[in-house]
């Protein structure tokens, strides 16, 4: 029992530290398709390993995710390269 609590309170502190698509993204809730991906496109550029500046603060992956919540488009691990080579 005490295993089943620290897990739902582990699940719980994740959900409740996630921004959201939109805060990832820096878009107003209004956004159009084109809006999403064009930011989509301009910071997977800025974060990508390849050509990321070393002080450039962000997460690709939490782009990513965003991106596919807002989008129908969906990623996974492989995908990852796949993505940021068509941009």
């Amino acid at each position: 029992m005490r295993r089943a609590a620290t897990h739902v309170r582990r699940v719980i502190r994740t959900y409740a530290t996630k921004r959201s698509p939109y805060a990832v993204l820096g878009l107003d809730r209004g956004a159009s398709e084109r809006e999403i991906k064009n930011k989509f496109r301009a910071l997977a550029k800025a974060l990508h390993p390849d050509t990321r500046s070393p002080d450039a603060a962000g997460d690709l992956g939490e782009v990513l995710e965003a991106y596919a919540s807002l989008t129908d488009r969906h990623f996974d691990a492989s995908d990852l390269v796949a993505a940021s080579v068509e941009i």
